[in-house]
């Protein structure tokens, strides 16, 4: 038995604090991403807000990649991702330091 399974499934779901801290810096992401261009200062402002919510790297780099698979399910939602959604998640995965690779594992329409 593998040592996940012998964690209660409970144990490894999220807290509420980690649901609360995702979302704060979620709502961050989607202002400062709202023009295609992370600036020096909306940098610093990412830096800062994950200080105060005391996230890590590690947790920075799992929320950018939750953030991105968000956006690529919402672009699907309408049964298909068409050039400028795909562009869009392109650019975001880009813009979050994320490799290409992470965006051809998003769904696909």
């Amino acid at each position: 038995m593998s040592a996940e399974r012998d964690t209660h499934f409970l144990a490894r779901l999220p807290r509420a604090a980690d649901t609360i801290r995702a979302a704060t810096y979620f709502a961050l992401l989607d202002r400062v991403l709202l023009d295609h261009h992370i600036s020096a200062a909306e940098a610093d402002e990412l830096i800062a807000s994950a200080a105060q919510l005391n996230l890590s790297r590690a947790d920075a780099v799992r929320l950018h990649h939750d953030y991105l698979t968000a956006l690529a399910h919402a672009a699907k939602a309408d049964g298909i991702v068409t050039s400028a959604e795909r562009r869009e998640l392109d650019l975001v995965a880009t813009l979050l330091a994320l490799p290409p690779a992470a965006v051809r594992a998003r769904p696909r329409a």
